[in-house]
């Protein structure tokens, strides 16, 4: 079947630069105890996958691109695909502790995506005996996609299909195999541009016009309900400034129930409004450590999944945005969370009012011609560069979780997260989603921005451990032959004021982590902890 990509999907593909790539890496981790004879080679994991790709035809697709990118490129089966080249193993150097695994990851997702073959690869990651949480034997994979092929929900469909329980939902449906992607010939394909590029021009008004009345009403609400004061653009911060190739990423895991408790403090409250005042916060101590000013409210981008149902399973990008307020300004934890839930209510209807849904498909229909030329003249990273200093500081994008426990041959997924993208005016990103009880928020920046993740990670669970505190929360203690488990986050609340408190001293001070959390810290012998983990449902 023919599958050509629309704008917004050629748009990550232009806006590829020497110092970022717009890709998006899951990662996974895996106790393999569970499986077959304790184990998953890798001959078991490439049989696993080879099932898998047999269903998800954009796994073995390469982009067919026009020359000088007239028109959107197609994606077409890759008659020369070979699973090997694309999923690849790495041992970590003894102790395999979470530092290195932490280094390892920043280093794949700086590495360039070959864009000529199927646009994603795989690193398994063994050896990691020196980090605590996991159990013996375990190991991690990272996946990459360029952002032209899928966004975060997609992302998720493709890693139901490549876990166990998708396996025997497809074994079920026979006809997903049958799915192959092809490109028209050259001359056809140049021939469509021209009227594709004609009605892609037409097609932008229909949304427009539908768009039009919502626009109209939000734009004329907005300007009585802030009739005495201008709009402010978001200030600048550290992370507002030009990126360097190289990646630095971290993660914080959070109990999801009591996540939960915690929305419910504040009325009309959401899981993603506590994400929203963790960020908050944490920037706040963050920036305090630094000597910067946190004075005026920063703002979030946030992406928001648009699709049609009929869209679903096809892959692609499919999104629009908000831009709640992160409530880096206030300093008491019931405050951020009640500004951080108003503000995102009003960012939300906002986003409504004005048509995401529309403002998607009048995207989508730009002429590929125009953002070729764009891109040809230099001027479209730019741009890109100039609207998303405008609207924001940082990226919080929430990817839902599966809602039920996954399995890999047999191997049982622990934990998962994801490293996103950055580039020049947005160099600091936020990866939000749900797994097995856990609520995680990986960060990814890169050194010259950022130089001490784990500090920040620090500051996140500061952030929850306040808000804990302020509303007299304790966290649960979990199982007691839980193996995901080395630490109780309750131990951590006393930490949390000292945490805070030091923030706003030089940042070379000795650094102490919160125990409900680990990766940060450092035994003796270099082992590295990390998150606490408990049951529970999807934050969705």
């Amino acid at each position: 079947m023919k599958r050509q990509l629309h704008s917004m999907d050629s748009l990550y593909l232009y806006l590829d630069a020497e110092n970022a790539q717009i890709c998006i890496t899951p990662v996974f981790f895996y106790d393999p105890s569970t499986a077959k004879g304790g184990e998953l080679t890798h001959a078991q994991l490439l049989d696993q996958l080879r099932r898998s790709i047999k269903v998800l035809p954009v796994m073995r697709s390469r982009l067919e691109r026009l020359p000088l990118d007239v028109d959107n490129p197609y994606l077409a089966e890759d008659p020369n695909f070979r699973l090997e080249n694309h999923v690849r193993e790495v041992t970590l150097p003894a102790p395999g502790n979470w530092q290195a695994l932490r280094q390892a990851l920043g280093d794949f997702q700086a590495s360039k995506l070959d864009t000529s073959v199927p646009l994603w690869e795989m690193v398994v990651f063994r050896g990691l005996s020196g980090i605590d949480w996991l159990p013996k034997g375990a190991f991690a994979i990272a996946m990459k996609f360029h952002h032209v092929v899928v966004d975060g929900h997609s992302l998720i469909e493709i890693v139901g299909h490549m876990h166990d329980e998708g396996q025997t939902i497809a074994a079920k449906n026979p006809e997903l195999a049958q799915r192959r992607y092809e490109a028209p010939p050259l001359l056809d394909r140049m021939t469509q541009a021209v009227s594709n590029n004609l009605l892609g021009a037409i097609n932008m008004v229909s949304p427009l016009l539908s768009a039009a009345p919502g626009i109209t009403k939000t734009l004329v609400g907005e300007i009585s309900r802030n009739a005495t004061s201008m709009p402010q653009l978001p200030v600048k911060t550290r992370f507002n400034a030009p990126v360097s190739a190289k990646r630095v990423w971290d993660l914080a895991s959070f109990d999801l129930p009591t996540i939960k408790q915690i929305a419910k403090q504040q009325p009309g409250a959401t899981i993603n409004d506590v994400v929203l005042t963790i960020v908050g916060g944490g920037l706040r101590t963050y920036l305090q450590s630094k000597g910067d000013s946190v004075n005026q409210v920063l703002r979030a981008v946030a992406p928001m999944n648009v699709r049609h149902e009929s869209e679903y399973n096809q892959g692609g990008t499919e999104i629009s945005y908000f831009f709640p307020d992160l409530p880096v300004h206030l300093e008491d934890p019931r405050a951020q969370l009640q500004h951080a839930a108003t503000s995102a209510r009003k960012a939300k209807e906002v986003a409504n009012g004005l048509g995401g849904r529309q403002m998607n498909d009048f995207s989508k229909n730009i002429p590929a011609a125009y953002f070729s030329s764009l891109n040809l003249t230099g001027m479209l990273g730019k741009a890109a560069s100039t609207l998303l200093n405008m609207n924001g500081n940082t990226v919080v994008t929430n990817v839902p979780g599966p809602a039920t426990q996954l399995h890999l041959g047999g191997a049982t997924l622990v934990n998962l997260s994801g490293i996103m993208l950055i580039g020049d005016g947005m160099g600091m990103n936020h990866c939000v989603n749900s797994y097995d009880g856990k609520l995680n928020i990986s960060v990814v920046s890169c050194p010259e921005l950022m130089p001490d993740p784990e500090f920040y990670v620090e500051c996140l669970l500061g952030t929850y451990e306040a808000l804990k505190q302020a509303f007299g929360i304790e966290t649960p203690n979990p199982d007691a032959g839980s193996k995901q488990t080395t630490a109780k986050a309750a131990t951590a609340q006393p930490e949390a004021a000292e945490t805070a408190a030091k923030a706003a001293k030089p940042a070379t001070r000795t650094r102490k982590a919160s125990s409900a959390r680990k990766p940060s810290t450092r035994s003796k012998t270099g082992t590295a902890k990390a998150p606490a983990a408990a049951s529970g449902k999807s934050a969705d």
